[in-house]
């Protein structure tokens, strides 16, 4: 799936203005861009892009929202895209991807 450059500033804006400061929120939190950017350039998750041509099937549609965050459960840290999409059945559902593998963790309709 090519993804037009508008969607690209668009989501790369969306993970600069969620970014927060490198402080633990909980047992998660959201990572800044510029940590994104280095993760994807040493191969420790995939390109949004990447992820994006995967799923086009299940992500198809106006892409609302993006966010990738680092979860730690039992002493495992792992690191998440959770995507929200506008489907063209007018349905808003938020997913959960591992962002080292791709694999689909969850899909949620949204309120």
């Amino acid at each position: 799936m090519k993804i037009p450059w508008l969607y690209r500033v668009m989501v790369v804006g969306t993970i600069s203005v969620l970014g927060l400061p490198d402080v633990a929120l909980a047992s998660e939190r959201h990572l800044r861009s510029e940590d994104v950017r280095e993760m994807v350039a040493q191969g420790t998750i995939l390109s949004l892009e990447t992820l994006l041509e995967r799923h086009a099937d299940l992500l198809n549609g106006r892409l609302l929202d993006v966010e990738v965050e680092a979860e730690e459960e039992h002493g495992v840290k792992r690191f998440l895209y959770e995507v929200e999409v506008l489907g063209a059945d007018g349905i808003v559902r938020e997913f959960e991807f591992d962002a080292a593998t791709g694999q689909m963790i969850e899909m949620d309709i949204e309120d």
